[in-house]
């Protein structure tokens, strides 16, 4: 038994009774999983059971653990009240069972898994499970990626986590963003005159902090203290900065936003302490972490041609390279699909990606070449990321010039993890986004 399963996984296989050939095969799929340690149940297994064939096929969608749903242009028209009248009774009334569950738990689906014997079948998976992984059992590889999700086997394994490396403290100085950067926009270049840099002789790191996604300050912390709650010591360098953190201490409670290193959050600010400490103010701030309100649902929808991963690595392109989608003009502002654009970019109202925001993140830095703006584009990046519901965890953002005007990423992102018996999918981007 694998690791984790302490008794076999139980298994129905619901599909369409289409040819003799079809059901001899869906039989020994089925006789193969019982053969290799699976409790797969069929209806060819039953010659007329006691409580009806109704409540049968009720109990056994309830009863198992996942549910194998055999995709064929046969079972899709069935399913879709498409066949003629008394012709697959079953596989309609498993179908609707199948679509009730799903709805009842407000579309997420960890149970119903679609397979098929021919990859022209594909075309045939109900609307409601084209967004979720599928198996083309045509081939040993197709079957052997469904018996390891059903066994708990997978083929890559998470490996622990290991203790953070100290790598010391650095003696270079920091660059400070004046207080002109402070007011910009992550999607639109800062009205605010340009001014020169202050240079930091002391370890701060450079943060993002703000009641508003689109506007969040600049802002250096002198300590982060990570716990229940995020604790941020910061020390205002520009009276913007003094504003925005005198606002907080009349405003608890409410909601901000925040990204350091590769973390973003948004979080409810839980308490603010304001003191002098040889002349200068120092702010206190605790937060406690929350979830980003991204859209949730529409996030994790897919289309008929790709799946909420596919979406969320075309959404991790568009806000790290400035890519369009395929087939489009102008980042979906012309032809190509629309409902991918909607996936893509965001629900009206929501946080809204029609482009990268890193170019005019570089327009409203003065086009400044230095170590300054890839701090800034790396928050930025993380921030939206996360905000966007592209990716959970962010573990590599590395940022590099290339020439004038080209910035060069590699990009390493996780997933949320939608099913407890696979692996969280990960996201990884490489190529240089045009900042000009």
């Amino acid at each position: 038994m694998p690791v984790g399963m302490s008794e076999p996984v139980r298994v129905f296989v619901s599909y369409s009774h289409d040819s003799v050939t079809h059901k001899e095969r869906v039989l020994a799929l089925a006789n193969r999983l019982r053969h290799e340690g699976v409790d797969a149940h069929i209806d060819a297994y039953e010659d007329s059971p006691p409580q009806g064939w109704p409540s049968w096929m009720s109990e056994q969608v309830r009863d198992a653990a996942f549910v194998l749903v055999v995709c064929t242009q046969t079972y899709y028209r069935r399913l879709t009240g498409q066949e003629r009248d008394g012709a697959g009774l079953g596989a309609r009334w498993e179908g609707n069972i199948i679509t009730q569950a799903i709805y009842d738990r407000g579309g997420k689906n960890e149970k119903f898994i679609p397979v098929f014997f021919d990859p022209a079948d594909r075309a045939s998976i109900p609307e409601f499970l084209k967004g979720a992984t599928h198996y083309d059992l045509s081939s040993d590889e197709g079957y052997e990626h469904l018996y390891r999700r059903l066994t708990q086997q997978p083929r890559v394994v998470r490996p622990s986590l290991g203790a953070i490396r100290n790598l010391g403290t650095s003696s270079a100085p920091l660059i400070d963003v004046s207080a002109a950067h402070e007011e910009h926009s992550l999607g639109k270049q800062s009205s605010a005159p340009h001014s020169e840099s202050t240079p930091l002789t002391d370890d701060r790191e450079l943060i993002l902090l703000g009641a508003q996604l689109s506007e969040p300050a600049w802002l250096h912390a002198l300590s982060i203290e990570e716990d229940a709650k995020i604790t941020i010591t910061a020390l205002p360098t520009s009276p913007e900065q003094r504003m925005l953190l005198e606002s907080f201490t009349k405003h608890r409670s409410r909601v901000i936003y925040l990204a350091y290193g590769l973390t973003a959050l948004q979080g409810r600010l839980d308490e603010v302490r304001r003191r002098r400490d040889r002349g200068v103010d120092v702010f206190t701030l605790s937060l406690v972490p929350g979830e980003f309100a991204n859209g949730g649902g529409l996030t994790e929808m897919a289309t008929t041609n790709y799946s909420a991963d596919d979406i969320a690595e075309l959404r991790a392109r568009r806000l790290l390279l400035d890519e369009n989608l395929p087939g489009t003009l102008a980042h979906g502002r012309k032809g190509g699909d629309q409902l991918l654009e909607t996936l893509v970019a965001g629900y009206p109202g929501s946080v809204s990606i029609a482009r990268s925001p890193l170019p005019p993140l570089f327009e409203s830095l003065g086009r400044d070449l230095s170590a300054r703006f890839l701090d800034a584009a790396r928050l930025v990046a993380v921030l939206w990321l996360r905000a966007t519901g592209t990716v959970e965890h962010v573990l590599k953002l590395e940022l590099e010039f290339v020439g004038q005007d080209g910035l060069s990423v590699n990009f390493h992102g996780v997933r949320r993890k939608v099913y407890t018996n696979r692996e969280a999918p990960h996201i990884l981007v490489e190529g240089v986004c045009p900042l000009l």
